[in-house]
């Protein structure tokens, strides 16, 4: 009994601090119902509060158990229906349900028995010579939004030989998860009654992405005896882990659970379970039990839902060899993941680069500070800057951070601080700023530009990209989609078996950077049909861009080019290209080239591509300069085939001059974030794909680009 006692006040102390740290994090939300449930009366242990999934015990010989349903909120709650779900025969529920109306209306803050609008309700226990030990189950539907479905459901049952599951910690919130590095807790399932209980399924109420059960699934039938007995079957330990999809996300983890029960029916034969009348006395319904090991039991959910007067809405599932509804236990999960808000700040920010020109002596070492801080009350999880430069260039720079506090003498000196050994670092309000320190070292010859990325989850994956000056000013190209992540997929699809993408360049550099020209053709020239074009290419005054300009390309594939004269092939069918940028390399002055693979599909057949849905302008609006904005391709069709979490390619192909934005990752999942660092207009592409698996000749199916424009304040 003290065990009893003890779980079921852990269970009340747990549920409390629950609340107000809930109440902590929602501080200044609407008006909203609550619904409060009081017990009184012949209790075995008393309950401040009737919580979702709650057991209440009778004490020894039954009784009468008061309940009063009110309302704790500030708004109206409506009481929509109060339901007995599973009735023990010994129980009767005062007054009948029959004869009350509802809805019912309850006044914000009557929570008494003596208040006018609260609901009174009162459970009678009278065990007879052969006491049923089934609970009764109550299920309440309301508008309180805090509830699931809005309903509280809960049981009261005998005291005799009790089993009661206890959950700890009955509730959770996760608070430290990103899009990229989970969260998790365990939770004991423990027996705090005074009877073995068995385990049905346990899963969550609503089937997410957010959340998983990475360890310690029990399986069903898992008896767990009470705390106190000293046997092996003691509490199971549920490891879930929590990863934010849309936070905050709300869950329940559900633990179906009964005490142990036998049928208590002897045979030698089936027949013998199907001739009792107890265990199948429906003439019309086939009997769910069978012989095995010398008595009659139940082997399967199914059986003992078809068994049921109303097999689609029947609940009963076969437990330790007996049909019967399980009680079920309701743990509420939240991923209430709050949004930082990364700064980045550096002494050079006028000139648009960290600024290294000046340091020209070979061998001369220059430390200059970057500050990375958190403007707003949610994480911001930074993984250590890097730096990176372009292909086959050696870099000149090394990096370092440091935690709060870091100082530097004098421009150029070493930093003095307390460095970050880890890999990662939870950014709040109140660490930071934190200090990366890039050391440049002036190199023989002439020096490449480079970038500081520093990566973040607040809670979606970003880059901010900071750009890095060596040695003497110069262009720098990019090309987006990056060649060295993606190929660039055109499906000329009928009626006009042409299609378009776009691609995108940059300068990157503090200096005018110089192009040679464009161009496309077929990896065979002379053999394959010239099936690419570029509808637009630059000429005059577009193959000088200025530092940070962008210039969008227009490619176009040509599939009636492409001639199919075997009548066998009946399945998509490829060119091959290549598309070349030519410019003079910054750091030799001599000519280089950019190529990146091209590849259109025609004669496809039998599939749909999926569709790109980047949003629309409104989905966006609001955004200023400095704060996070994240871009959220999640609304996306796929098509014939699923799209991949890594199915989606965002880029930007428009933005003000002034900026320095250069959002160009490659593949990866449906939300990036970025950070406008200019006022004006901006324009970002998005290209997902589908993926067919199939064992022999799987492919990818990309969608036509779609673009949407963000107009971001000051």
């Amino acid at each position: 009994m003290n065990t009893r006692n003890r779980g079921i006040r852990w269970i009340a102390m747990l549920a409390v601090a629950a609340s107000l740290a809930a109440g902590c994090t929602r501080a200044g939300s609407a008006l909203a119902p609550s619904l409060y449930i009081s017990a009184t009366g012949a209790l075995v242990t008393p309950v401040g509060q009737v919580k979702d999934g709650m057991v209440l015990a009778f004490v020894p010989g039954g009784g009468q158990i008061n309940l009063v349903l009110g309302n704790q909120g500030d708004a109206p709650l409506e009481i929509i229906k109060v339901e007995v779900t599973t009735k023990n025969r010994d129980m009767d529920l005062l007054p009948n349900l029959a004869g009350l109306s509802f809805p019912r209306t309850v006044v914000a803050g009557e929570i008494l028995s003596s208040s006018r609008s609260v609901l009174n309700l009162a459970v009678h226990f009278t065990p007879g010579a052969n006491p049923d030990d089934t609970a009764t189950v109550l299920a309440i539907t309301t508008n309180d939004e805090s509830l699931v479905g809005g309903v509280l459901t809960f049981s009261l049952e005998p005291e005799e030989k009790a089993a009661l599951l206890t959950v700890n910690p009955p509730n959770f919130v996760f608070l430290n998860a990103t899009a990229t590095s989970s969260d998790s807790q365990e939770f004991v399932l423990s027996n705090t009654g005074s009877e073995a209980l068995a385990l049905g399924s346990v899963d969550f109420e609503i089937q997410s992405a957010a959340y998983s059960i990475i360890a310690g699934r029990p399986n069903k039938d898992t008896i767990i005896d009470p705390d106190d007995s000293g046997s092996g079957n003691g509490p199971r330990t549920v490891k879930i882990e929590y990863r934010p999809a849309e936070p905050p996300d709300d869950n329940y983890l559900v633990v179906e659970w009964g005490k142990v029960l036998q049928t208590g029916v002897t045979c030698n034969s089936d027949k013998v379970c199907q001739d009792d009348a107890d265990l199948c006395g429906k003439a019309d319904k086939v009997c769910p039990y069978s012989c095995g090991n010398g008595r009659c039991m139940c082997t399967s959910d199914s059986d003992c839902q078809a068994y049921c007067d109303d097999p689609a809405t029947c609940r009963e599932v076969c437990m330790t060899g007996v049909c019967r509804e399980p009680q079920r236990t309701r743990v509420k999960l939240s991923g209430n993941v709050e949004a930082g808000q990364l700064r980045v700040d550096y002494g050079d920010a006028l000139t648009g680069c960290v600024d290294f020109t000046t340091i020209t002596e070979v061998g001369t070492t220059c430390t200059k500070m970057v500050k990375l801080s958190n403007s707003k009350a949610g994480l911001v999880t930074l993984t250590k800057p890097t730096v990176r430069v372009g292909d086959g260039l050696t870099s000149p720079y090394t990096v370092e951070w440091y935690g709060l506090g870091a100082t530097q003498a004098s421009d150029c000196a070493p930093v003095v601080g307390t460095p970050i050994s880890a890999s990662r670092f939870s950014l709040t309000e109140g660490n930071g700023p934190i200090t990366v320190a890039v050391t440049y070292t002036a190199p023989g010859a002439k020096a490449a530009n480079g970038e500081l990325v520093v990566s973040f989850n607040s809670p979606y994956a970003g880059e901010q990209v900071v750009p890095l000056c060596g040695g003497f000013k110069k262009g720098e190209l990019a090309v987006a989609p990056p060649p060295g992540a993606s190929n660039i997929v055109l499906f000329a699809v009928e009626p006009t078996n042409k299609a378009t993408k776009t691609v995108v360049l940059m300068n990157k550099g503090n200096a005018v950077l110089e192009l040679k020209g464009v161009s496309a053709s077929p990896v065979n020239v002379g053999i394959d049909p010239e099936g690419f074009k570029i509808l637009n290419p630059p000429t005059g005054g577009d193959l000088q861009m200025e530092p940070g300009a962008l210039l969008p390309l227009t490619l176009e594939f040509d599939g009636t080019l492409i001639e199919i004269t075997d009548p066998d092939v009946s399945g998509p069918v490829a060119l091959n290209g290549l598309l070349y940028v030519d410019y003079v390399d910054p750091l030799v002055g001599g000519d280089a080239r950019s190529t990146s693979n091209l590849i259109g599909w025609v004669n496809v057949k039998g599939v749909t591509l999926p569709v790109a849905d980047p949003g629309t302008s409104a989905d966006y609006a609001g955004a200023k300069v400095g704060e996070s904005l994240v871009l959220d391709a999640s609304a996306s069709v796929a098509g014939t085939f699923a799209i991949p979490n890594v199915g989606y390619t965002w880029f930007v192909s428009a933005k003000p001059l002034a900026s320095k934005v250069y959002l160009n990752p490659g593949p990866g999942p449906s939300k990036v974030t970025v950070i406008p660092d200019v006022a004006g207009t901006y324009e970002f592409r998005l290209v997902v794909y589908a993926y067919d698996p199939a064992p022999i000749g799987g492919m990818s199916y990309f969608s036509e680009e779609a673009a949407v424009t963000v107009t971001v304040a000051p």
